[in-house]
């Protein structure tokens, strides 16, 4: 009897180990673009919802970022170009605008994106001038 329910326990505890995921959280996921001609590079958090895809990238640390971006696009689209929408970039030396990019969706599964893009960015802040986007690239795992 011992024997069983140590085979019981076992198989039972094997199965709920090998059932467990780690859940990626856009594990992968990279987004990098330049400013002006200056490179960035965003750690990323994607996260899909309701047929949307929702951005937030980051530079330094997640709760106090040095300069972020964030962005959605929809997922169910058919078109590949011009998806990204409300792009709003932060960095408090530079700019503080929103603007539409030209983007172009170069690769799409089930649960992943990449593509490209590039744009100007108006600035809003009153500060800075404006800003040229270029070289943009985004991959993403959701």
């Amino acid at each position: 009897m011992k024997k069983i329910l140590l085979i019981v326990l076992t198989t039972l505890l094997t199965f709920s180990l090998n059932s467990c995921s780690s859940d990626s959280g856009g594990s992968g996921s990279s987004l990098s673009f330049k400013v002006n001609g200056v490179e960035k590079k965003f750690k990323v958090v994607p996260d899909e919802d309701t047929g949307f895809l929702f951005v937030y990238g980051y530079i330094g640390n997640e709760e106090n970022p040095s300069e972020s971006v964030q962005f959605n696009m929809p997922l169910n689209s058919d078109s590949t170009i011009n998806l990204i929408e409300s792009f709003i970039y932060f960095n408090p030396d530079e700019v503080n605008g929103s603007t539409t990019l030209l983007s172009n969706v170069t690769s799409k599964t089930a649960n992943s994106v990449e593509g490209t893009f590039s744009g100007n960015i108006i600035n809003i802040s009153g500060g800075a001038s404006d800003i040229t986007i270029t070289d943009g690239k985004f991959s993403f795992n959701y």
